[in-house]
């Protein structure tokens, strides 16, 4: 019986140790999923001729945590299909927006003004037949409530056939 009771006596206290070294992962607020900042989808404005694409990119905090000292850089760009894709942003430009923190499970709104704008029937037909692809791509950059600083990057593209925006298959990352 005494043999039967260290052993579970030295069970029970890996438990414990087990337990305090998940305690020490958490984050300071004790949850183990801190902020995760990305983008949820994309939307686009009706077609205008003579205005400026413009698209709306809703970003979200899937995290349990809010991400604090949030600073992002949006930007479109209509670049013929067949050219190289657009690179991301290596760093936030210095006119990058500062944003009130984001909650944990809130989604905050973000225009996106393309650069490109539709000056004929010509430049329409481009953009409607795919000729033209049009991109969104950003930058977020974070910090929680440890401050560890996090960076979300973000390349999507307007994929025609489905009317939508899609996640491009690089350039989408968060850590």
């Amino acid at each position: 019986m005494g043999k039967t009771m260290k052993r579970h006596s030295w069970k029970i206290l890996a438990g414990v140790i087990a337990l305090l070294v998940a305690g020490c992962s958490q984050s300071p607020s004790g949850s183990t999923n801190g902020p995760k900042v990305t983008v949820k989808d994309i939307a686009i404005a009706p077609f205008a001729r003579g205005s400026s694409l413009a698209s709306t990119t809703h970003v979200v905090n899937s995290g349990n945590e809010a991400a604090m000292n949030v600073k992002i850089a949006v930007t479109g760009t209509g670049i013929i299909k067949g050219d190289a894709e657009p690179a991301g942003m290596d760093a936030l430009p210095a006119d990058a927006a500062s944003l009130p923190d984001i909650a944990p499970q809130a989604m905050t709104e973000l225009p996106a003004v393309n650069q490109r704008a539709i000056e004929d029937e010509g430049d329409m037909r481009n953009f409607i037949s795919g000729q033209w692809v049009l991109w969104v791509i950003g930058r977020v950059e974070y910090d929680d409530a440890a401050k560890k600083h996090h960076v979300s990057n973000f390349r999507w593209y307007y994929d025609y056939e489905t009317n939508a925006y899609k996640a491009a298959d690089k350039g989408n990352d968060v850590n």
